[in-house]
């Protein structure tokens, strides 16, 4: 670095400058400073010596063996830091070692007259091939700077000097001028040449000293037999050189006017040209700024955010204004000096790329490795490599192999994360094996739900450490060794149980903790898993979907053996404490309860119940148990996985009604029939093959028991699954009415235009539909009434059908016609009903209005002829005559109407939440019709006692039902 600040001249060159005033005839010399100061300065100028880098003295003194430097008998002796700056100089350019010790670089660094900053860029020039550019430039920075630029003419001058810029290297211009001079100095006179030379602002003489360096550096290049290489070839003009601008392209309009396919080829081809000329032209600045660069290692700058640079060494700095690429400020930049006046400036620089810096600069630059780790793909221990180069940081984050860095940290890293945590791609017996006992093991562990049977990971750790080679530290050279040394001894590195297990388990047993569940004939699959607060903590069970509807819940309930006894407490623990009281010691009455139980009989909570009642007297109520049931972590409840019929994971939880009505249509489709030209077929009456009442299906890989029956779907009869007996029964039973109703085709035709009353049903019934749909459903409902009702079994096959149909046909007509005039008569009570509603409706009998509204719709509505059992259907109109009482006494008994109408729509809510899971489970339970048809009951003994009830019912009587309901 230079510097050019104003400082205080000795009094030697002071009275030297005094002396220029009288050399023809006495003077007056006038100082700008006092006496006092002139007396108080320094008789002499230091030495040069102690004022220039000694680089280039300690160099040539090296290569001529004149001995140790703080030995030579200097007249005036530099001191130890000018010395030890010269050294550090030296080895930056890799003319020294460490140890002071001339390199054979340095032995040819001195033998050029040069600068050896200069000096080393000659000698990497002739390595990188572009020695020709690297002497121009570096016989330029050896003599004056040959541009002038006249205070008075300084934007003329910057114009003139413009033609020979390059955007991203000053260095570049100088090799523009060089060529433009060379070229104007073979064409033109000397006469001529020096006018050239003043028009463009260039001094004569120094272009004159500026071709005698080169003409010498080029001699001494040919002694050391340095070779330009293939110098010439792509790199002879850079971007700043006229002859290396592309070609103009044509214009648009141009190109559009004559577009032909030949033209097309040829500008691609061009385009090709101008791709492979930019490439070279890149290569070549490559070439010529890396030569450069090895000279001015400690002279690269970073752009930083305030827009100036960060040098070596911490130093700030700017981009000298005279320079071009100032105003591009790269990212990275070197710089042939720095010089400080006002700012420390930069001059002479060029665009660098931080990739070049590392090559050049090995044996300075400092490397810092951070996050050692494991990966698993690479098979090596990885650490980010960051790389500086006098504080500047070169490579800030670089995945590198850590084994050669540290071996030692590598190998333990290796063996941790690889080995113990199975972190590895290896085909190594052992690793397998080892794997497979500790799953075993683990297994074990998430049994008992302890972490005290297997050994830590410092135990594994240490197996390995003990028996691997000290330079084992990734796959490769693992599997090498092992497989070379497996040979010699096939059990090498093969745990056995006593070297990781930490204590004896002998309370884990097949009969505490199954490996499947039985559910009849089926064996389903069960897991374990031991993290609390993990979906999967506890106990998993691997069902798939079709499978999901025959799952009986209670049976979930018990869980495995081995956690019976913890889920007891826990239940115990949960009750309210005026219950929970009775059982205290909760262990000890638990034990003795389940001491008395048979494993998986019944209800857990109901059979627990009895134990208790049994020994304290204390009754637990269903609804104490669900409370406390809900309150039981994760891990006492069993997990279900669903899986699709080809094993694929479908979703998991523990709730199986949840799961049953998510998972509904998988599990239908699961069981559908495979889709060939004989399935899609519809089935006929006439000839319909036998319907099997059972048959076994492979489901994820299980052999699991479907009941086929005939389906309807849109009129259409087909053939379809069912996982259940009674969704099959119900389905295969409306698939029998429409083929009865194919069967009697000539019947029913006579039927569709004879049924008594059919004008009426039409306009009854034209609010809700077309009285072609009604007709269709008193068919069928009479159907199922007249025929199927009571053939036990259902036919299941076409012969059979007809057997029945023939025997029954003739009471056919008389039943259509019954439920015809039963049909016409609930319309005319209906519609009745509806005529009430018009007109205004006082407030305070708003609820139970609504009441009666819902009521109806779920009495009367398309279809309803044939979704209402038989039995009750005919029970409908004295269930429309209960409502037209209630709504003659409803303004005299408001308060009370009020509070049985929200009585009845509790009822109805937990029946319609009931109704809508048995749906989804595929459940047809006729205890839940009854209980239904029973509110119905229930309705008249409120609101019309006189027209009676069915059956005796009451809200106790409700509540008994409601309990023998399926869940």
């Amino acid at each position: 670095m230079q510097r050019l600040p104003i400082e205080a001249i000795s009094q030697a060159s002071a009275n030297q400058r005094k002396g220029r005033c009288g050399r023809v005839e006495p003077g007056i010399c006038i100082r700008l400073f006092s006496e006092e100061d002139f007396n108080g300065r320094p008789a002499f100028t230091d030495p040069e010596i102690l004022r220039t880098n000694l680089a280039a003295v300690i160099l040539q003194m090296l290569h001529l063996r004149l001995g140790e430097i703080d030995a030579f008998p200097f007249i005036e002796p530099p001191d130890g830091k000018a010395i030890s700056d010269g050294f550090n100089l030296l080895q930056e350019l890799s003319a020294v070692n460490r140890e002071g010790q001339l390199t054979p670089l340095g032995r040819q660094l001195a033998r050029l007259p040069v600068d050896p900053r200069l000096g080393r860029m000659v000698l990497e020039g002739a390595k990188q091939g572009s020695l020709e550019e690297i002497l121009i430039i570096a016989s330029a920075l050896s003599v004056q700077d040959v541009r002038e630029r006249p205070s008075d003419r300084q934007q003329a001058a910057d114009q003139a000097h413009a033609q020979w810029k390059d955007v991203d290297s000053d260095f570049a211009a100088l090799i523009n001028l060089w060529r433009g001079f060379e070229e104007q100095r073979q064409a033109l006179g000397s006469s001529a040449l020096r006018s050239w030379c003043r028009k463009n602002f260039l001094n004569y003489l120094r272009l004159r000293e500026w071709r005698d360096a080169h003409r010498q550096l080029v001699l001494i290049s040919r002694d050391l037999q340095l070779s330009a290489g293939d110098s010439a070839k792509g790199r002879s003009q850079l971007a700043g050189d006229p002859g290396a601008q592309a070609t103009k392209p044509a214009s648009p309009e141009n190109d559009r006017r004559t577009a032909t396919p030949q033209l097309s080829a040829v500008q691609k081809e061009k385009e090709l040209a101008e791709k492979d000329q930019a490439a070279q032209q890149a290569k070549g600045y490559a070439a010529v700024h890396k030569a450069i660069l090895a000279g001015l290692l400690s002279q690269i700058g970073q752009k930083t955010e305030d827009g100036d640079y960060l040098g070596a060494r911490q130093r700030r700095f700017w981009v000298h204004p005279s320079s071009v690429i100032g105003r591009k400020k790269p990212s990275w930049l070197m710089a042939a000096e720095l010089v400080e006046t006002t700012k420390l400036f930069a001059r002479m620089v060029a665009k660098i790329e931080p990739d070049w810096i590392e090559p050049l600069a090995s044996h300075l630059i400092k490397k810092n490795h951070l996050e050692p780790h494991w990966e698993k793909k690479r098979g090596q221990v990885v650490a980010y490599e960051q790389i500086s180069l006098y504080g500047l940081i070169v490579v800030g984050r670089r995945a590198v192999h850590f084994g050669p860095v540290d071996p030692v940290a590598s190998r333990e890293l290796f063996i941790r994360e690889g080995l113990v945590a199975g972190e590895i791609n290896s085909r190594a017996k052992c690793l397998t094996a080892n794997r497979e006992l500790l799953e075993k093991l683990d297994e074990l562990e998430a049994k008992a739900r302890r972490r005290d049977i297997l050994a830590d990971e410092e135990t594994l750790f240490a197996y390995y450490a003990a028996r691997l080679p000290a330079d084992i530290y990734q796959s490769a050279s693992f599997d090498s060794w092992y497989k070379r040394e497996s040979a010699k001894d096939p059990h090498l590195l093969i745990m056995r149980e006593e070297d990781v297990l930490a204590r004896d388990a002998k309370e884990i047993t097949a009969a505490q903790y199954p490996d499947t569940l039985r559910l009849g004939e089926l064996s389903l699959p069960l897991t374990y898993h031991f993290e609390p607060n993990h979906p999967r903590d506890g106990v998993t069970l691997r069902v798939p979907a079709p499978l999901l509807p025959q799952l009986p819940p209670e049976r979930l309930e018990w869980l495995v053996p081995g956690l019976l006894e913890a889920k007891c407490m826990a239940l115990v623990r949960g009750l309210p404490k005026a219950l929970r009281k009775n059982f205290v010691p909760v262990p000890d009455f638990v034990g003795a309860a389940l001491s008395k139980l048979t494993f998986a009989e019944g209800s857990l909570p109901e059979a627990l119940g009895r134990e208790l009642t049994r020994m304290t007297g204390a009754r637990v109520s269903g609804e104490a148990w669900a409370e406390s049931a809900a309150q039981l972590e994760g891990h006492l409840r069993m997990n279900i996985e669903v899986v699709d019929n080809q094993g694929k994971p479908l979703g998991e939880g523990r709730d199986l009604a949840e799961l049953t009505a998510r998972f509904s249509e998988a599990t239908q489709a699961g069981l559908a029939l495979p889709k060939t030209a004989k399935s899609q077929q519809p089935v006929e009456a006439k000839a319909f093959s036998e319907v099997a009442a059972k048959t076994q299906q492979q489901v994820a890989g299980l052999s699991m028991t479907v009941y086929p029956a005939l389906v309807e779907e849109g009129g259409v009869v087909k053939e379809g699954r069912f996982p259940t007996l009674a969704e099959a029964e119900f389905q295969h039973r409306r698939a029998l009415q429409r083929l009865l109703l194919q069967q009697l085709a000539e019947q029913a035709k006579f039927l569709r235009g004879k049924l008594p009353g059919l004008t009426e049903l039409a306009l009854l019934y034209r609010d809700m539909g077309r009285v072609d749909a009604l007709v269709e459903d008193i068919l069928l409902a009479s159907l199922d009434s007249c025929i199927l009702e009571g053939a036990e079994p259902l036919p299941r096959d076409g012969a059979g059908l007809a057997a029945l149909a023939e025997r029954k046909r003739s009471d056919w007509t008389a039943e259509a016609e019954r439920l015809a005039k039963l049909t016409l008569e609930i319309l005319k009570l209906w519609h009745g009903l509806q005529k009430r509603f018009k007109g205004k409706i006082d407030l305070a009998q708003a609820m139970a209005l609504n009441d009666i509204k819902l009521q109806l719709s779920n009495l009367v509505y398309p279809g309803f002829v044939r979704e209402t059992p038989a039995q009750w259907l005919k029970e409908v109109p004295r269930y429309l005559k209960a409502i037209e009482q209630r709504l003659d006494k409803i303004a005299a008994q408001v308060q009370r109407d009020r509070v049985w109408s929200g009585e009845l729509a509790g009822y109805w809510e937990q029946y319609q939440a009931r109704l809508a899971k048995h749906n989804q489970e595929g459940k047809r339970d006729p205890q839940l019709t009854l209980y239904r048809w029973l509110l119905e009951e229930y309705r008249v003994s409120l609101f019309a006692q006189q027209l009676g009830t069915k059956l005796p019912v009451s809200d106790k009587r409700l509540s008994k039902q409601w309990n023998s309901v399926e869940a």
